[in-house]
């Protein structure tokens, strides 16, 4: 198990968290996971985890920037976070911008992004991935609203 990276808000923490393991279903081989978790305060001062989402820590190819995002807690507790592929483009940060302007940022360093807020936000949200000059490199969506769907 590895601690890559972390990000807290005022009363909540996000880590993202790798480690190997086998999928029987995809043969004996050894794979590495990617997971984040959102951790609370609890009563005595500790940190409880409230969830989680991830997966494998794998990404297709692609031939721009792309953050591969998991995340939840919306609206009132939301945390997401995810490895960067930079597809051979330096990134420096990256920003998660709502449908109604809120938005979040983090640093690149280890190639992963993390988000947390005690904010309300609103879906859908758009990924915007920036170099060291502060120039948009790449968008793409993230986390569409699903309530409007049958």
């Amino acid at each position: 198990v590895r601690f890559v990276k972390h990000r807290e808000s005022e009363r909540r923490r996000v880590d993202f968290v790798t480690f190997d393991g086998s999928v029987p279903r995809l043969g004996p081989e050894t794979h590495t996971f990617g997971y984040v978790f959102p951790l609370e305060r609890d009563a005595e001062g500790g940190w409880r985890v409230i969830g989680g989402a991830g997966g494998g820590d794998y990404m297709p190819a692609r031939s721009t920037p792309w953050v591969n995002l998991a995340g939840g807690g919306w609206p009132d507790r939301f945390y997401a976070g995810g490895r960067i592929h930079d597809a051979g483009i330096e990134i420096a940060r990256v920003q998660l911008r709502f449908v109604d302007g809120f938005a979040l940022e983090d640093d690149s360093d280890e190639a992963v992004a993390l988000f947390i807020t005690d904010e309300t936000v609103r879906l859908p949200a758009t990924v915007v991935l920036h170099d060291q000059a502060g120039n948009r490199i790449a968008t793409h969506p993230a986390f569409p609203d699903l309530s409007a769907q049958p």
